[in-house]
């Protein structure tokens, strides 16, 4: 095993990484510095939802599980996406991947860059010495990958009255969480590599995606920004702020949690949209496209956050003045949302009864029923924001970075993708019986990980403006 080990850390780390870059400028060519630098922080993503189909079309085809198959298959792709977008491109250099930061910002630059990588590390290294099992990966993702990397494919799992109903010898898997088998299968499939790629299900190892996913969309965050002209402080600045959020340090040290994982792709495909609206390169949206049906496979909320993509595009391609009719309707909606939420403290406050509880109840696929009701979630809210979890000055950042806006301007990509998110989490936690489960803060809690790379963003810019509103173009 060991002298293998450094073999399968690069087919774990490399090699998703350069395919995704190959796949990255196969999607949106360019000799351009900073288009170049946000492909390599798509890359590792990127790379791992294309290794994860990779997976699902060995199954389809019925080619066993074999890691020479795998990785000659992934490597050949590769080198002829690469081929493709050099003879596109023509056969010039490569473009410069490097460029000189102003003098003034060299030392705040290794500092926010020291910072951020020390935190990485320190979280991955507890992520490979101690790592702890998470509930959600051991009833939801893990089994899954450990079935299928025993079984060389990709065997059923189902529910377990299905299991029951299946005749003798047919050939199917169980697990305790009846839930599981309705999961995406995103999540186990990038375990499913890692175990291949180690052969060994049991690794420490086999949960670097985790610090590495998150590391990508950190440095898309200030990468996206530095495409927009901002200062080179953008990278180091959006990295350092988004690993200090202890609670992305508890995702990413937390072995085989997906809430990280979709919050990435959710962001990159915001990210991708950005870009386009920034560019006017259509090709932005091919990435976008790919990050949404990551979104989808990622985890069940998914269908909560793709229509959220869908309608953040939508809103940019419509005139000014529809722009500033759905921002009046989207904020409407939020104080509709937080007023019902309200209601039972306001009629308490003036002797009125209000019905509280489920409502109305009806059948709703892969969660059976949906029940909406009126439920007391406002001070829950509060409480799981600024007490029940350390987040840090994020929250008060956030507040900040929102209130600074220009009043009258339209919003960019990302701060809708946000405001939209926020309403919609905070409509399925105080509107529906999930209720039931922000009252334990955990799941809440996880919820508002979709948004927080968003946040970051937003923090982010907004203090570069503030130190350096010169060098930054305000579009917000």
């Amino acid at each position: 095993m060991l002298p293998d080990l450094p073999i399968a850390l690069a087919l774990n780390g490399f090699l998703p990484w350069v395919l995704g870059f190959a796949l990255a400028t196969a999607l949106i060519p360019g000799g351009d510095t900073a288009r170049q630098r946000l492909n390599m922080a798509y890359a590792y993503p990127l790379g791992m939802a294309a290794l994860a189909v990779l997976l699902a079309v060995f199954d389809l085809v019925g080619i066993p599980f074999q890691r020479a198959a795998l990785v000659g298959t992934a490597m050949i792709t590769t080198l002829l996406l690469f081929l493709w977008t050099w003879h596109r491109n023509g056969s010039g250099s490569l473009p410069r991947l490097t460029t000189p930061a102003p003098p003034s910002l060299t030392l705040p630059m290794i500092v926010l860059s020291f910072a951020a990588a020390i935190l990485l590390t320190l979280m991955t290294r507890d992520l490979l010495l101690s790592p702890t099992e998470s509930w959600d990966s051991w009833m939801n993702w893990e089994p899954r990958a450990r079935i299928w990397f025993a079984q060389g494919h990709l065997a059923p799992v189902v529910s377990p009255s299905e299991w029951l109903a299946r005749p003798p010898g047919t050939e199917a898997f169980v697990l305790g969480n009846s839930f599981a088998a309705t999961q995406p299968p995103l999540v186990p499939l990038i375990m499913l590599w890692e175990m291949i790629m180690l052969r060994d299900p049991n690794a420490p190892v086999l949960y670097l995606a985790w610090p590495a996913l998150a590391l990508s969309v950190a440095l898309a965050i200030g990468l996206q920004l530095r495409q927009r002209g901002a200062d080179a402080l953008a990278v180091p600045l959006g990295a350092f702020l988004f690993l200090a959020i202890p609670y992305v340090g508890a995702h990413i040290t937390m072995a085989g949690y997906a809430d990280l994982i979709l919050a990435v792709y959710f962001t990159l495909g915001v990210l991708g949209i950005q870009s386009w609206s920034d560019t006017g390169n259509r090709r932005h949206l091919l990435m976008t496209a790919v990050m949404a049906v990551a979104v989808l496979m990622a985890k069940r909320p998914g269908i909560i956050l793709l229509p959220i993509l869908l309608g953040t595009l939508a809103f940019m391609v419509v005139p000014p003045a529809i722009q500033r009719l759905l921002t009046k309707l989207l904020l409407a909606a939020g104080m509709f949302v937080l007023a019902i939420t309200a209601l039972p403290f306001i009629a308490a406050a003036v002797g009125l009864a209000v019905p509280m509880g489920d409502l109305v109840v009806f059948p709703a696929p892969a969660i059976q029923e949906l029940a909406l009701g009126i439920y007391p979630f406002l001070p829950l809210a509060l409480h799981t924001v600024f007490d029940a979890s350390n987040w840090g000055l994020f929250w008060i950042l956030l507040g900040l970075a929102a209130i600074s806006r220009r009043p009258g301007t339209p919003p960019r990509a990302c701060t809708l993708a946000l405001v939209m998110t926020l309403i919609a989490l905070y409509g399925v936690f105080g509107l529906t019986h999930y209720y039931r489960e922000a009252a334990n803060t955990a799941t809440l809690n996880r919820a508002l990980l979709y948004l927080i790379p968003l946040g970051v963003y937003l923090i982010t810019d907004r203090m570069l403006q503030a130190f350096r509103p010169q060098r930054i173009e305000d579009q917000q």
